[in-house]
């Protein structure tokens, strides 16, 4: 039981410090992305009302994948951002677990040795 619980904590714990390193990185690109959103439509605003239809278009196209790209993102991100406090607070449950453990382990002891 405690060598699960000892396992458990080691495997949580990097996975806890990976994913806020995922965030951080995704918080930084979706920021990256949204800069380049603003540019692309700093661009359009700047063609003439009339004229550049194709590239306008495209451009209206890239811009509006570049926004879904981004929303995306911030979708999956959010997701795995709901999850850090629950996994936030197994991390934190486990020392008290393995107390818990260790203080049965020592129970059933004392109570072998009376009993013997």
């Amino acid at each position: 039981m405690l060598s699960l619980l000892l396992w458990v904590c080691s495997e949580l714990k990097p996975r806890v410090l990976s994913v806020n390193q995922t965030l951080i990185t995704v918080n930084e690109l979706i920021r990256e992305i949204r800069f380049e959103i603003e540019d692309i439509v700093l661009g359009l605003d700047l063609l003439p009302a009339r004229g550049y239809g194709e590239e306008a278009l495209e451009a209206s196209a890239k811009a509006t994948e570049a926004q879904q790209r981004a929303e995306a993102a911030e979708t999956r991100v959010q997701v795995i951002v709901d999850e850090l406090p629950e996994d936030q607070r197994r991390v934190n449950q486990i020392p008290l677990d393995i107390q818990a453990a260790n203080r049965d382990v020592r129970d059933a002891h004392s109570q072998v040795t009376t009993t013997l």
